[in-house]
């Protein structure tokens, strides 16, 4: 293999690596048969419509895992039913989807209060291709709700969870002391909750119907650890590759190209042997801002499980973005600080989540 077929090498592989932490970030393989959600009753609600919201949940069901729940005809507001459902891996992340059906007045904000906070209006608009304001008077409307199997890398004692929305007042303590579960514990399953915004959703272990927590099912966890450590090595390996190339290559045919050069003139930078390079570090400063932003987004939207491995690759990126800011160092003093050219704006994300790296050359 030639020196040139290297560098080719190396340069897919670092753009197949960036590739990687977009398109590896909170991957769910698999869902799991059971999980809750903890819907809060307000004043006035009856089973019927309850029912109807969780596409039409028998009231036999309700009572398994509501012993309270004496008679569909008196329901207590003011209390939390136990909702069961299937927790399934679509596109990567774990949730339900319930068919809510709509009616004349219905907006998102609505829509999700009356799903008492199970949802939001970002779920809601990132799952239905309803505008804001031209949601129809008829027709469902698709809520989905959040869910997680469990973490290996937390515990594999638990595989049962609830989804619980907070409100008001409540806060880890109480809540630690209400489910019998240790606060650290809480705190290692919902790592960016803030327990006093009554806002958030937080995931807690749960018992089945016989009282015992369900454990981990393996082949519902995310991406294994290995291949995580895998990927940031691999992404490292693949940018070395680039600053080999640049000694062995772009270095030594510049060498060569100014012994032929009149010693009083500088060659231009448009007729460097190998000008790409530049255009390739202003791509990928751009590319990784926008997945740092493409990430920090994921993290703000919600605080499970199904999120755990985004902060991690959040936490690796970071690092492997500092390696990459060192290379661009080492190539801006080789370069006796030459000013860059074609630069891009780092603001100029690509449109509707398509990530991509453009190899320019000039």
């Amino acid at each position: 293999m030639g020196m040139n077929s290297f560098c080719e090498l190396g340069l897919l592989l670092a753009l197949l690596c960036s590739f990687c932490w977009v398109t590896t970030v909170a991957q769910c393989k698999t869902g799991c048969d059971l999980a809750f959600g903890s819907y809060y009753i307000t004043q006035g609600q009856i089973f019927g419509n309850i029912s109807v919201l969780f596409d039409g949940i028998s009231f036999v069901d309700i009572q398994q895992y509501n012993p309270e729940a004496s008679s569909q005809d008196s329901i207590l507001f003011d209390t939390r039913l136990n909702i069961t459902f299937t927790c399934d891996c679509n596109d990567g992340i774990l949730g339900h989807t319930f068919r809510y059906p709509l009616k004349r007045g219905d907006t998102y904000n609505g829509v999700a209060r009356t799903y008492a906070n199970l949802t939001d209006v970002t779920w809601l608009q990132a799952v239905n291709s309803y505008a804001p304001t031209e949601i129809p008077d008829n027709g469902s409307l698709n809520v989905t709700v959040n869910c997680s199997c469990g973490d290996a890398d937390i515990s594999r004692d638990y595989g049962l969870f609830l989804t619980y929305p907070l409100r008001q007042g409540e806060n880890l303590s109480g809540l630690a002391s209400a489910f019998n579960i240790s606060s650290s514990l809480l705190q290692r399953y919902n790592p960016n909750a803030n327990y006093n915004s009554g806002r958030h959703l937080v995931f807690i272990p749960f018992k089945d119907s016989s009282g015992s927590y369900r454990p981990l099912q393996l082949s519902n966890g995310g991406i294994p650890a290995g291949a995580v450590v895998g990927i940031v090595v691999a992404g490292i390996a693949a940018m070395s590759i680039l600053v080999i190339c640049y000694f062995m290559v772009y270095k030594r045919k510049k060498t060569k190209a100014s012994l032929l050069s009149s010693p009083f003139e500088d060659a231009p930078i448009n007729d460097s042997p190998y000008p790409g390079y530049r255009v390739l570090i202003a791509n990928l400063s751009r590319t990784y801002s926008c997945y740092l932003r493409v990430l920090h987004y994921l993290i703000n939207q919600n605080t499970g499980p199904p999120f755990l491995m985004v902060r991690v690759m959040h936490s690796l990126l970071l690092e492997e973005l500092g390696f990459l800011l060192t290379l661009f160092a080492i190539l801006y003093l080789l370069e006796e600080k030459e000013p860059m050219v074609h630069q891009m704006p780092a603001d100029n994300c690509p449109k509707q989540g398509h990530l991509s790296v453009k190899w320019l050359s000039t």
